[in-house]
């Protein structure tokens, strides 16, 4: 049994985007989110629901074991005013009705990283401190 097993779907969304983009303003969040669902949408490798999407190893890194955010999400909950914001985006993804402000991007780096997957990729568009990129 994994350590976000006991979260429904909506609060393990919350989460991730808590510990992916908490830092970020509110469409910051909202590109994140849209990442999300932009592979929930195309199921490929990355997986095919909300879950499966979010706990796809190696994808949303706040979730990897070695990941210093991980026991922070792990514990962050309504008290925390962005927790509450990223739990509201969440709603709305699943929901079906969030505007996607990436333009269909599928995967995301911060600015300062080049990840060998976004080489020769012009981002869709830049948000805060991350890039959003269309990959198959």
């Amino acid at each position: 049994m994994s350590d976000t097993d006991s979260f429904n779907d909506q609060q393990l969304f919350a989460k991730v985007l808590w510990g992916e983009a908490r830092g970020e303003s509110y469409k910051g969040q909202q590109a994140v989110a849209s990442v999300v669902m932009n592979r929930v949408n195309q199921p490929r490798w990355w997986g095919h629901d909300i879950r499966s999407v979010l706990t796809k190893p190696y994808q949303f890194s706040c979730l990897n074991q070695s990941d210093p955010n991980r026991p922070k999400l792990l514990e962050v909950g309504e008290e925390d005013g962005t927790y509450r914001q990223c739990y509201f985006i969440a709603g709305i993804a699943i929901a079906g009705t969030l505007i996607d402000v990436t333009g269909g991007a599928t995967s995301y780096c911060t600015l300062e990283t080049n990840p060998n997957w976004s080489i020769g990729l012009t981002p869709t568009i830049i948000i805060g401190h991350h890039k959003f990129y269309m990959i198959d």
